[in-house]
C-alpha cells in the first residue's frame, strides 16, 4: 500500500462531507478534481470505482484517497 504524507506545517482545509448511498447500477457523472483530494470511507461494500485509469474495489472499512487532477 502506498502512503500519503504531508508536511506537518501544511494547512489542510475540510471543505464538505456527507453520507452517500446509491442503488445498484448507479453511475456518477464524470468528475475532475481541480487540486483537491477526495477522501472516501467505505462503510458498506463492495464499491467498484474507476478513478482515472485505475479500477478500485472498496470493501467495508476501506479508505481511499482520490488525488488532485484525477
Amino acid at each position: 500500500m502506498d502512503s500519503l504524507m504531508f508536511p506537518k506545517n501544511q494547512v489542510v482545509t475540510f471543505m464538505i462531507g456527507g453520507n452517500f448511498s446509491a442503488d445498484a447500477g448507479w453511475k456518477h457523472k464524470l468528475r475532475y478534481h481541480h487540486g483537491d483530494y477526495e477522501l472516501i470511507i467505505c462503510v458498506k461494500g463492495p464499491i467498484n470505482l474507476l478513478v482515472g485509469d485505475e479500477t478500485v474495489t472498496l470493501n467495508a472499512n476501506d479508505i481511499y484517497i482520490v488525488p488532485p487532477y484525477t
